[in-house]
């Protein structure tokens, strides 16, 4: 792989959080249960459970606040690797 496709693999994984920045991002379906993501503003919340349904991903998360929802997002979304 060449410099500039490495480059362009790594960029492809990069999203623009409000009041971060840039951060490094993958998939929503490839974060596993326990793995921390990151959301605007720099809160973070755990997956607590993951069921991947076709090119949904239903998940039960549990913020830094302590709260818990219930989520159905596309398995392509990015989210930030907390």
């Amino acid at each position: 792989m060449t410099e500039i496709e490495q480059l362009k693999a790594e960029i492809k994984n990069i999203i623009h959080l409000q009041g971060i920045g840039k951060v490094k991002a993958k998939p929503i379906k490839d974060f596993n249960v326990g793995e921390k993501f990151l959301y605007n503003y720099g809160y973070k919340a755990e997956i607590l459970e993951k069921e991947i349904k076709g090119k949904s991903v239903k998940l039960k998360i549990k913020t830094d606040e302590g709260n818990t929802y219930d989520q159905i997002k596309r398995a392509d979304t990015l989210w930030g690797i907390g």
